[in-house]
């Protein structure tokens, strides 16, 4: 999977699809109880991952991390 250019996150994680795997299915099951949403905040990112699949269902997520 690659990361959308207007999220700026690095897609270094890409390497290891079991966290990929489970990053789709927790923000499946989010959208699944939140089917209106179309925005939202993460905020202690890390490497972004879960703004990323966010990114790629179409819901806009900017992410925040302090340590970067």
């Amino acid at each position: 999977m690659k990361m959308s250019e207007k999220t700026g996150i690095v897609d270094s994680y890409n390497a290891d699809p079991y966290i990929l795997r489970y990053a789709d299915a927790i923000i499946g099951e989010i959208l699944r109880q939140f089917p209106d949403t179309t925005s939202a905040y993460d905020l202690g990112c890390g490497t972004g991952i879960y703004v990323a699949e966010l990114d790629r269902r179409g819901v806009v997520a900017p992410g925040f991390e302090l340590n970067r």
